[in-house]
C-alpha cells in the first residue's frame, strides 16, 4: 500500500487497504496507519486516517490526532481532524485549547462548533471572550466571533441563554448582536421568549426591537400572543406598538381579531387606530367586510373610520357603489366623503359617474368637490368626460363648480 501511494497509483486500492487495516483494531494496524499518514501526500487518505483515529480510543491515536491538528499543512485536514475529535470522550481539554487559540482560524472554528454541539459549558466563557474582544473594523475577527455566537445559539440550558443575552447587550459589532438575537430566537422555550420580550420593550435600536417582535410572531401557540399583547400595552414607542399589532395579525385567530378590533374601535390615537385597521386586513380568514363596517360606524378615531371605508371599498369593488352613495348622503365628516369619492375613481365604472357628478356639484366641502372631479378624470370614459364638460359649463345654485 505504501509503495502504491508513493508511486501515485490507484488511490482507491490504497484506501481499501487502509479500511482493512482499521478493521483489525490492533496495535500493529494502528502503527501502520500512523506511518501511512506520515508518509502520504494524499489529502484524501490523511483525512480518512483522521476519522479512523477518532474511533480509536487509545492514547496513541489521540496523540496523533493532536499532532495532526497542530502540524498538518492542509487547513482542511486540520479542520477535519478537529471535527473527528468530537467523537472522542477524552479530547475536550485539547479542543478547548484550540477553541481559545487564534493561531489557526479553521481549527478554532471547528473546535468551537464541536464543543457547542457537545453542549460543553466550558466553551461558553471562550465564546464570550471572543465576542467581547473583537475589533469591529476587523472583518476576520467579526466573522470568527459571529461563527462562535451562532454555535452558542445551538446550545441548551440557562448558561448559554444568559451568555447570548449578555453578548447581545454588550457586543460592539452589529453582526454579533444579530447573531445573538437569532440564537435567542432559535431556542423555543419560555426563557428565550422572555428575553425577546425584554429586547422588544427596552432595546435602544428600533431595528432590533422590530426584529425581536418578528421573531416572537414566528412562534405558535397562546404564549406569543400574550407576549405581543404585553409589548403593545407597555411600550411607549409608536413604531414598536405598530409592529406588535402587525405581529399579532400574523399569529391570526379569534384572539388576534378581537384584540385588533378593540384597538381600532377604542383608540383615540389616529395612527395606532389606523394601524390596527390595517392589521385586521392581514388576519387570515377574518370577516373583514363585517369588521370594517363596525369600525366605520363605531370607531372613536376619524382616521380609523377613513381607513375602514377605504379598505371596505377596496374589498367590495363594484359592489361598494351603493355603500359610497350612502356615505356621501349621510356622513358628516368631509374627510370620509373625500375618501369615498376618491375610491370611486379607482373602481373606474360608469355606474359611479352620476354619484361623482352630484358630489362635484353639490357637496359642501371644496376638497370633496375637487376630489370628485379628479375621480371623474380617473374613470376616463366618454360618460365621465361628458360629466366633466357639464361641470365646466355651469355652476350650481350655491355658486360652486
Amino acid at each position: 500500500m505504501l509503495e502504491s501511494m508513493q508511486n501515485g497509483e490507484d488511490e482507491e486500492v490504497a484506501l481499501a487497504a487502509l479500511y482493512a487495516l482499521s478493521d483489525r483494531g490492533d496495535a500493529s494496524a494502528r502503527d501502520a496507519i500512523i506511518t501511512l499518514y506520515d508518509q502520504s501526500s494524499s489529502r484524501r487518505v490523511r483525512s480518512e486516517i483522521a476519522g479512523i483515529l477518532a474511533e480509536d480510543e487509545s492514547p496513541q491515536a489521540l496523540a496523533k490526532l493532536k499532532d495532526i491538528v497542530l502540524k498538518d499543512p492542509d487547513e482542511e485536514i486540520r479542520r477535519d481532524a478537529v471535527s473527528a475529535m468530537g467523537e472522542r470522550r477524552d479530547s475536550a481539554d485539547f479542543l478547548r485549547q484550540i477553541a481559545g487559540s487564534s493561531r489557526d482560524r479553521e481549527a478554532q472554528e471547528a473546535a468551537l462548533r464541536v464543543l457547542a454541539e457537545q453542549n460543553d459549558p466550558q466553551v461558553i466563557p471562550i465564546i464570550k471572550k471572543l465576542a467581547a474582544g473583537i475589533d469591529p473594523s476587523d472583518e476576520s475577527q467579526v466573522s470568527l466571533a459571529q461563527e462562535a455566537v451562532e454555535a452558542l445559539g445551538e446550545m441548551k440550558g440557562p448558561e448559554s441563554l444568559a451568555a447570548l443575552q449578555q453578548i447581545f447587550k454588550e457586543a460592539k459589532a452589529t453582526e454579533i448582536r444579530e447573531a445573538a438575537l437569532e440564537g435567542l430566537a432559535e431556542r423555543k422555550d419560555g426563557l428565550s421568549l422572555a428575553a425577546l420580550r425584554d429586547l422588544a420593550l427596552n432595546d435602544a435600536d428600533e431595528a432590533i426591537r422590530g426584529r425581536a417582535i418578528d421573531l416572537i410572531a414566528e412562534r405558535k401557540g397562546p404564549e406569543p400572543f400574550n407576549v405581543l399583547k404585553d409589548i403593545y400595552e407597555k411600550s411607549k414607542e409608536d413604531e414598536t406598538r405598530s409592529s406588535a399589532l402587525d405581529a399579532i395579525a400574523e399569529l391570526g385567530g379569534d384572539k388576534a381579531v378581537d384584540f385588533l378590533l378593540t384597538i381600532a374601535l377604542s383608540s383615540v390615537e389616529d395612527e395606532i387606530a389606523r394601524d390596527a385597521v390595517n392589521a385586521l386586513g392581514d388576519v387570515e380568514k377574518a370577516d373583514t367586510e363585517k369588521l370594517y363596517l363596525e369600525i366605520y360606524r363605531k370607531a372613536k378615531s376619524a382616521e380609523a373610520r377613513r381607513e375602514a371605508v377605504s379598505d371596505l371599498i377596496d374589498d367590495k369593488k363594484e359592489q361598494a357603489i351603493e355603500f359610497i352613495r350612502g356615505i356621501l348622503k349621510e356622513e358628516p365628516d368631509p374627510a370620509l366623503r373625500e375618501t369615498a369619492v376618491s375610491a370611486l375613481g379607482e373602481i373606474k365604472t360608469d355606474a359611479s359617474v352620476a354619484i361623482l357628478l352630484n358630489a362635484a356639484k353639490n357637496d359642501k366641502d371644496i376638497s370633496v368637490r375637487t376630489t370628485a372631479v379628479a375621480s371623474l378624470g380617473e374613470i376616463g370614459t366618454p360618460k365621465a368626460r361628458e360629466a366633466l364638460m357639464e361641470i365646466l359649463k355651469k355652476k350650481n345654485p350655491n355658486g360652486a363648480l
